[in-house]
């Protein structure tokens, strides 16, 4: 089995989003939520999974904007913010915080 290599940095400057993913109701760290990050104007797509503690960091990303910012998870309802312009001097910080989907009763 051949390992998975990245894809390479996109050409030019590039800036780093970060953040932190937590559950709505008991405020705690969500680990493994898929953080996607589109860039509109060239529907570029980056992507990350948040760590055990909840946090998340994703570089090499293109810079500008802007970029519409998805987090998703089994079990909870995404939550899509929009960063208006990713810089290269510093993090553009996003944070998350998910609500469970409720289970619907069984008829």
């Amino acid at each position: 089995m051949s390992e998975r290599k990245p894809p390479p940095p996109p050409p030019g400057p590039t800036g780093t989003m970060a953040g932190m993913v937590t559950d709505v109701e008991e405020g705690g760290p969500l680990p493994g939520v898929t953080i996607t990050a589109v860039h509109g104007p060239t529907g570029e797509s980056f992507e990350t999974i948040s760590k055990g503690d909840g946090t998340w960091r994703r570089g090499q990303m293109r810079v500008g904007g802007p970029y519409e910012v998805t987090a998703a998870m089994v079990a909870f309802k995404p939550v899509t913010k929009r960063v208006d312009d990713l810089e290269i001097s510093r993090d553009s910080v996003v944070n998350f915080k998910l609500e469970l989907i409720e289970a619907k009763p069984k008829a």
